[in-house]
């Protein structure tokens, strides 16, 4: 139509026999109405897509396949969000924040797309579902129902805000059926934040006792908040003399990662996050510094 800009790319989706609605598949134009009052947050990273929502770049797509995992790890809040135009309303946006390290068994990538299963993947232990960013971010007011184990079914399942979902809200890219304009993204690592990340308590008995990572434990430092560091004011000069936090949200990594301890919570310059080890032997924790 003669009223949509040339930037942006119209498709004609036909949703029954009387009606018709354009779909703007503008990447920039299909995220969170929300993102554009926050462009702080909005910073997304494309791995996978379908039908009207199918990535327009395979290349930089399969390159981000191959990266999920350590963008995922590497993010602040690591979460994937999943953009459905055809769903209901309830299952439009929906927000996967992980709360533990994804072990090396797992195929994330075969978890969003084609198998939602429960291994490694229990809803309030090792993950919690949102339907909004926001909501994500400050862990309020997650889903209250998920199921798993459906051979051919992607996410989420029959998963819904407060009770099993008898529609069709789940999507695959093998089985026929489910959703068909579905794309998944991955949050990148943003800057610092100067509060706190929300505190997150599991509730599955095997590792409640883990909660909020307790300072009593060897392998945690824990970073002292009781004497408020002050900056002295800098006078200006031709040139700086404040020296560089090189390690500052770096490239962090570690043997082990549990309990939600990402390697990149240490240098991500938040004083209310820290990483935390599995307590194996041989541990250890590095963080590339830039120089080759």
């Amino acid at each position: 139509p003669a009223d949509i800009s040339s930037a942006f790319k119209a498709q004609l989706h036909l949703t029954d026999a009387t009606k018709k609605e354009f779909l703007v598949t503008d990447w920039s134009m299909t995220r969170n109405p929300t993102f554009y009052e926050t462009p702080a947050a909005n910073s997304w990273q494309v791995f996978s897509g379908k039908g009207f929502l199918t990535p327009p770049n395979a290349t930089e797509v399969e390159a981000n396949r191959a990266q999920v995992v350590n963008l995922l790890g590497r993010s602040t809040n690591h979460i994937v969000y999943r953009l459905c135009n055809s769903c209901s309303e309830s299952h439009k946006h929906i927000y996967y924040r992980r709360w533990t390290p994804v072990p090396s068994t797992m195929d994330i990538l075969d978890l969003f797309e084609d198998n939602w299963v429960s291994q490694t993947n229990e809803m309030g232990a090792d993950f919690s579902l949102y339907s909004t960013y926001e909501d994500a971010v400050s862990n309020a007011n997650g889903w209250d129902f998920c199921n798993f184990d459906s051979a051919g079914i992607g996410f989420p399942g029959n998963c819904g805000p407060h009770t099993w979902t008898p529609t069709s809200e789940w999507n695959s890219l093998t089985k026929d059926g489910g959703q068909e304009d579905v794309a998944f993204f991955v949050e990148k690592p943003s800057p610092p934040s100067t509060s706190p990340s929300p505190t997150h308590t599991p509730t599955s008995p095997a590792i409640a006792a883990h909660t909020d990572m307790p300072s009593s434990d060897p392998t945690v430092i824990p970073v002292s908040t009781s004497s408020p560091v002050t900056a002295s004011p800098v006078s200006a000069a031709p040139v700086s003399t404040v020296p560089t936090n090189l390690a500052l949200n770096g490239l962090a990594s570690a043997a082990t990662e549990c309990y939600g301890g990402f390697a990149s919570k240490t240098n991500d310059g938040n004083p209310g996050t820290i990483a935390h080890s599995c307590c194996s032997r041989g541990d250890w924790w590095m963080v590339d510094l830039g120089y080759g």
